[in-house]
């Protein structure tokens, strides 16, 4: 998934795996701190969406928490993603900004 991810290099596709892979990575605090009632103070999120991320929370436990895992290689592949869309904006330039090999008294290239 990843892999695939990397090479679109879309807008889109680097701002859902990023918020998906920070959803999936961060869903232990998420479940703990938003959706999760404690000493009968009710949980910050609204009842139907803290079910459904108590729902999530049970679905994805496992042996190992691989879903953890992939989520934080899901934000990190998102985060490469869009760096490398900002950083190929960054240096794109006009065509006469791009030649310095004739300031440098190289030859030109055909």
């Amino acid at each position: 998934m990843g892999l695939a991810g990397w090479w679109a290099r879309s807008l889109a596709i680097g701002i859902v795996y990023l918020v998906g892979g920070a959803f999936f990575a961060l869903l232990d605090i998420i479940t703990w701190q938003l959706a999760a009632s404690a000493n009968g103070v009710p949980p910050i999120l609204p009842q139907p969406v803290a079910t459904a991320i108590g729902r999530l929370y049970a679905w994805r436990q496992g042996p190992i928490g691989s879903m953890r895992i992939v989520g934080a290689a899901l934000f990190l592949v998102g985060l490469l993603v869009l760096g490398s869309i900002v950083r190929g904006r960054r240096l794109a330039r006009p065509a006469e900004q791009t030649a310095p090999d004739r300031a440098l008294g190289e030859s030109a290239r055909p």
